[in-house]
Formats: structure tokens, sequence, C-alpha cells
């Protein structure tokens, strides 16, 4: 009783103030991201590679699309913002992987293959703060945001086609060469990201029913974990910290929002990001061990683009 005394006493300070919002949306993602592998001793010349590196594979991991759902959730006390979002995506074929290997003289591509691309697993989350700024009898606000995200992801490739010449080091691939059917799995991939990042959120009342909000942020601090396996060679690869501080991948999203009723708001949301490429120490085990050792003289790489579009609707809870 005491307890509920106290509650119910104090919650009207802050009733004109506070606010909480969710909001269940759906969409789809598409993209690409990229696997790279630098050599010390050999492969061509990429302004991909790092200082004293060829690059000598590729992988692109093609999304087109991949099918996701999430949550958002927000809550805003007197000009404090705070917001949680987490999000899913279904697992079904997404589009192609694509695989380049550069091992001739010189630096000439020698291998190729194509396969359908699967997605295993998608999960992203995040969590971002900030201070809200208000203008022009609030029709525009500005909201400086800093925030964490993590993100885990999972491919897998199968069935295709190679193509392959005969001698890897003296013939230079071409698409004359005979394509040679493939069966089963090829290459699993996953990937996790972990990154800080800081935005701006600006935010227009066209009308009383209809408002546009726009950010555009920055990740500066960003790791990238890969796990490759290639199952047909009994192989896997563990790309470990590819990045750090100063890799400053870009994201940008637009909304429009159609209020349909007091708590009730509509929301189409386009966004997207561009991360460059990374590169960090790479180690290799036989599948099935995990007993890893590090790979001297070569590097691990990744980068990654994607742009969505979800629709959702926000319940004004508070």
């Amino acid at each position: 009783m005491i307890t509920s005394s106290i509650f119910l006493g104090i919650f009207p300070l802050f009733a004109d103030g506070f606010r909480w919002d969710i909001e269940p949306y759906a969409g789809f993602r598409s993209g690409t991201v990229s696997e790279y592998v630098f050599s010390a001793a050999a492969g061509k010349t990429s302004a991909a590679a790092p200082d004293g590196y060829m690059q000598i594979s590729r992988l692109d991991w093609s999304f087109s699309p991949v099918w996701v759902a999430g949550l958002r959730t927000s809550v805003e006390i007197k000009k404090v913002f705070l917001r949680f979002s987490i999000e899913g995506g279904l697992p079904l074929e997404c589009g192609k992987m694509q695989d380049y290997d550069w091992l001739g003289y010189g630096g000439d591509m020698t291998h190729y293959s194509e396969h359908d691309n699967y997605l295993e697993h998608h999960l992203a989350v995040s969590l971002e703060g900030g201070w809200r700024f208000s203008f022009l009898n609030d029709r525009l606000t500005l909201t400086p945001l800093i925030g964490a995200c993590y993100a885990s992801t999972a491919f897998e490739s199968r069935d295709g086609y190679t193509q392959y010449v005969q001698n890897s080091l003296l013939e230079q691939w071409s698409e004359d060469i005979p394509k040679e059917e493939f069966s089963g799995k090829a290459v699993s991939y996953r990937q996790q990201i972990l990154a800080v990042s800081v935005a701006l959120e600006a935010a227009w009342k066209f009308t009383p029913g209809f408002t546009v909000r726009t950010c555009a942020g920055l990740q500066p601090v960003v790791f990238v974990n890969g796990y490759d396996t290639h199952h047909q060679r009994g192989i896997k690869f563990l790309d470990w910290n590819m990045g750090g501080a100063g890799v400053f991948t870009f994201t940008a999203s637009i909304a429009g929002e159609c209020r349909m009723s007091e708590r009730c708001v509509l929301v189409i949301q386009g966004e997207m990001g561009i991360q460059p490429v990374v590169s960090g120490k790479t180690y290799t085990a036989y599948e099935g061990s995990d007993a890893y050792s590090e790979s001297k003289d070569s590097l691990g790489g990744n980068s990654c683009k994607h742009f969505g579009i979800t629709a959702g609707v926000r319940f004004s809870i508070f």
C-alpha cells in the first residue's frame, strides 16, 4: 500500500513528459556481403588489399531479398530519448553466392563458381539514446543519438556450378570454360558485428497528421568476426576482430509517418548502410576441429552494403 501510494504520487510529475511507443514492423533487406582473402605472396593488385598484400579470393554473398520482421520500442522522459530494436530474418533462399580466385601468374583469375544462397539466421539488436531538441513549436525536432548494435547473420551456399581452369598457374579463366554442375553444400558463412554508433535524427511535421523523419549516422568503431567453412575441402576459416576504430560505416534512413488515430501511426521506412573493407588476422582448422592455427602470410577481409524497406504501425502506450 505504501509503495502504491508513492508511485501514484510520483507518476503525475512525469506524466506530461513521459511517452512510451512500440512499433512492430516487417519488410525486406537487399545487398551484398563480400569476403576477401589477402596474401603477401601472390594475387592481383586491388584497392581493397592492405599495404603489402594482394587479393587472392573474394566471395560475394548477395541477398535479394532477406525478409525480416522486428520490434522497435522507445521511451521519452521529458527530453531524454531511448530506443531499443530487435529484428530477425526468415530462413529462405535469398540470392546467389559467387566465388572468385586469382591464383595465376601475374594475378590472373583462375577460378569461378556460383551457388544458390540461403539465409541460415539473422538477428540484429540495437540500443540508442539521446536528447531531443524542439523548434518552431515542435514542428521540427533534432535528436543527437549515441548507441551500440550487435548483428549475427549466417548464409549457406548450395548446388550451382564451377568453372576452374586445368592449370591454375598458367591459364586464365574465361567465360568459355565449361561449367561443371555442383550438388550439395559448398560454403557456409557466419558474420558477427559489434559496433558503436553516433547519429543525428531530424523530424519535420508537415501537417498534424504527417511527419517525415530522417536519420544519418556513423559507426566509428566496428568489430567484425567471420566464420567460413568450405565443406568440399573440409577446411574452415576464422577471421577475427576485423575493423576496430576508424572504420566509419555510414547509415541513413528516411521514414514517412501517417497518423491514423490519436495513438496509432503508420510508418513506412527506407534505410541503407555501407561498410568499407576491413581486414584482420585469419586462422584455419579442419572442419570438425577447433585446433585453429594462424595464417602467417594471409589476412581475411570483409565489406558490406545493404538497403531495405519496412512498414510498421507504432502504438502509443502512454
